[in-house]
């Protein structure tokens, strides 16, 4: 069965993540929070923080070569650059 948590966002931080079922859900949008903005909906793996998002450090060369090229290039590239450069800082040490 493929479960669901809800991961808030901001100054609220419970010790477990709560199960995302129908009731809490209906009940966080009553009380005024907003799906996005306050509380995220996301599997198990994510909610317990075990997914570790960013780039191997043996590639991480190699994208900077890219990055170099890509700034290089149009706007468009540009923008491309900005958002490896943003996975190079974020990477997990292999």
């Amino acid at each position: 069965m493929n479960d669901k948590y809800i991961k808030y966002t901001g100054t609220m931080k419970p010790k477990s993540p709560p199960l995302a079922t129908d009731k809490l859900l209906k009940e966080l949008r009553n009380a005024g929070f907003k799906q996005g903005k306050d509380y995220e909906v996301v599997s198990k793996k994510i909610a317990f923080g075990s997914a570790k998002g960013g780039l191997a450090k043996k590639k991480a060369k190699t994208v900077k070569k890219v990055v170099k090229a890509l700034k290089k290039a149009s706007k468009t590239h540009a923008k491309q650059a900005k958002t490896l450069s943003k996975v190079i800082k974020r990477r997990v040490k292999v």
